[in-house]
């Protein structure tokens, strides 16, 4: 039993001995702690580095290092993002263990936000400021919301030069599309190339992609809510924009002290640039003759009897023109046809609102929506040098939409979110 304890001792005696005894050639350790200059903090993950061996490590999450150097070694690098690295002389050590002390570097600032959803607020819902989706440009550098919108995750555009947009699957006709409390039926012009929405007017646009809310009815895919301006109550402006493909002018201004209005209206020139070819179509040098025309208005007037109290009335307008010819209309000819075709929105909104208390806000709107597809074949046949026939053949089919909207909003001041009641009555007639 004793010899057996012995043996253990001495055992034990020469493992403390070796652990104490600097072993040959294992060079030199060193251990300390990187910190910042200004705060004193320590830094995480910095790098201490052997540029002769080409070995290092990195401080742990209390800023504090462990390196075990040869003896050759002559520098050591300590670096880290955001800081000025600092180089130390291992010759000069004295003590091996060391504090640095990095000094912060002067970098160009990265600002990386994102938007919190807070208690009570929707899911699937994106409030975009026009001013975001303005610095988008697309085709000849005009500027499109629903093509902007199509960049958002998600969603995508139905086809090429389409702007009906899906969101995860589902088809153009499941979208809701209000401007202004009113929704519109048409949002293409130049046959689905750029959108309906003036971007000169619109101030924000709600987009919600899922977990719709009941007032919007029964919609399957999306909601995009468009709200204009109101126009400036200081001042009158104007300005006068020109594109490749189309050009607009904006006026806005004050109406006394409590009241405001802008219109805006847009127009295509790519009729004129045509229009050459119908004089060849006339003189018989072609058999066909294609050409386009549009154009769109808004006109929006506000009214803030007091600070509780606002009134305003929307207007909007546009139209697109396709007339498309073949044959001549002369007796050497068998036949001629001219086919036009038509189609635009016109959209009423005039709402009131106003704020009872900090907790109830209330909204009543009127609105009138509605949307025109027109198509006219005139032929005429020849027999004989002389008019045997004439057919002249119209097709108009409509829809228009009238509604009468009560909305109450009562935010509950304990629990931070919002409880709405809505009514609406939808009338519809179809032609």
């Amino acid at each position: 039993m004793n010899k057996k304890s012995h043996k253990i001792s001495v055992t034990s005696l020469i493992l403390l001995l070796y652990l104490l005894t600097p072993q040959i050639g294992s060079g030199q350790a060193l251990s300390g702690w990187v910190l910042d200059s200004l705060s004193g903090e320590p830094l995480v993950n910095a790098n201490i580095w052997d540029a002769q061996s080409e070995k290092g490590t990195s401080t742990d999450g209390f800023g504090r290092f462990h390196l075990t150097i040869n003896e050759g070694t002559s520098l050591l690098i300590v670096s880290y993002v955001g800081y000025i690295s600092d180089t130390i002389s291992v010759k000069e050590l004295q003590n091996f263990e060391l504090t640095f002390r990095l000094q912060p570097t002067a970098i160009d600032q990265v600002t990386i936000s994102s938007h919190r959803v807070n208690a009570g607020e929707q899911f699937g819902r994106f409030q975009i400021p026009i001013q975001q989706l303005n610095n988008i440009n697309f085709i000849l550098g005009e500027q499109d919301l629903l093509h902007s919108l199509a960049g958002l995750p998600g969603v995508s555009l139905g086809d090429m030069a389409s702007n009906g947009l899906m969101a995860r699957g589902g088809k153009t006709g499941h979208n809701l599309i209000l401007l202004d409390g009113a929704p519109v039926y048409n949002t293409n012009h130049l046959l689905g190339m750029f959108s309906t929405f003036n971007s000169s007017i619109v101030k924000n646009v709600d987009f919600y992609k899922g977990g719709l809310p009941a007032r919007y009815g029964g919609r399957l895919s999306l909601v995009i809510d468009v709200s204009t301006r109101e126009g400036n109550r200081e001042e009158f402006k104007s300005d006068l924009k020109v594109g490749l493909i189309n050009s607009g002018y904006n006026i806005e201004g004050p109406i006394g002290k409590s009241a405001s209005f802008i219109g805006t209206f847009r127009a295509s020139y790519l009729g004129l640039v045509v229009l050459p070819l119908k004089w060849l179509y006339n003189s018989g040098q072609i058999d066909t003759y294609v050409n386009y025309w549009m154009y769109d208005g808004n006109l929006k007037f506000n009214w803030h009897p007091s600070e509780n109290d606002h009134f305003y009335a929307s207007f909007y307008i546009s139209q697109d023109v396709t007339p498309i010819y073949s044959g001549t209309f002369d007796a050497q000819d068998e036949s001629g046809t001219e086919n036009r075709l038509k189609w635009g929105n016109n959209v009423l909104s005039v709402r009131y609102s106003r704020q009872w208390n900090h907790h109830l806000f209330s909204k009543l709107q009127a609105y009138s929506s509605g949307y025109s597809n027109q198509q006219s074949t005139f032929n005429r046949d020849y027999e004989g040098g002389s008019i045997s026939s004439e057919v002249n053949y119209n097709e108009r089919s409509s829809i228009r939409e009238t509604g009468l909207v009560n909305q109450n909003d009562k935010i509950q001041s304990i629990m931070p979110y919002m409880k709405v009641k809505h009514i609406m009555t939808v009338l519809k007639s179809m032609k």
